[in-house]
């Protein structure tokens, strides 16, 4: 609206532009980096308990489903050179469970 107006100056239209870009840039950046953590001090990224709950039991499965899956695959002569081991430590959820209790 200002850049269309004949009746203020270029320079005032100009200088009017820098601080509406300036506030607008300022804003993003203040807001952008202290909303996470004023929405962890204030409490409001808690998950519910039910939520919890239910990431947990989902976890255990799934980790429980990657063992079967292994025990199955090593019945397979073609996965004869594979580290089970290492490939349990790479696919476990434990840290997750751990995490959501």
């Amino acid at each position: 609206m200002v850049t269309q107006s004949s009746k203020i100056d270029r320079h005032i239209q100009d200088l009017v532009l820098l601080h509406v870009a300036g506030v607008a840039l300022l804003t993003l950046l203040i807001n952008a980096s202290t909303t996470g953590a004023l929405v962890r001090y204030l409490g409001l990224a808690r998950s519910s308990y039910i939520r919890q709950n239910i990431l947990m039991t989902i976890t255990k499965n799934i980790d429980r489903n990657i063992d079967e899956n292994i025990k199955n695959l090593k019945q397979q002569h073609y996965f004869s050179m594979v580290d089970w081991v290492e490939l349990k430590k790479g696919v476990q959820l434990k840290k997750l469970w751990k995490s959501l209790k």
